[in-house]
């Protein structure tokens, strides 16, 4: 007889916080920019569904904040530091820099789809304690 009886374990989504794949009407209950426990800043969002099936469960998203040495393809702000302008090439990873490019494509689609001009997105600023329902200031 097995540890768990007759429960098929190997059945069960990989994912306990999964969610099946569709449209949920949510509401935004916090947004907030984060340090993660690695030491990464990044954009916390954190979402209720308010309605169907699911309705009353959280959806969490994280969205990495890139830095700008990063953006230039340079594993830390030292390296980047070190040599000259000449020096530029030195140390450059264009993964990195892919990565931090997609980072920020994944932060300004987001506030698009929070109803924020992309002219704004980059001024964009949270209103601390506010209840006017648009979490978002620009």
């Amino acid at each position: 007889m097995s540890l768990f009886g007759e429960l098929d374990i190997a059945s069960a989504n990989e994912n306990p916080f999964f969610k099946p794949d569709g449209t949920y009407h949510c509401e935004l209950v916090s947004a907030e920019v984060k340090t993660s426990k690695a030491g990464n800043k990044g954009f916390a969002l954190d979402y209720i569904i308010k309605s169907g099936p699911k309705e009353g469960k959280r959806i969490q998203e994280w969205k990495p904040i890139p830095h700008v040495w990063q953006l230039k393809g340079f594993e830390s702000e030292q390296a980047m530091n070190i040599g000259g302008p000449s020096d530029d090439h030195i140390n450059q990873d264009n993964k990195i820099k892919e990565n931090a490019e997609r980072s920020m494509a994944f932060l300004k689609q987001r506030l698009k789809d929070f109803g924020i001009p992309v002219e704004n997105v980059t001024g964009v600023k949270i209103h601390e304690g506010d209840s006017s329902g648009d979490p978002f200031a620009y």
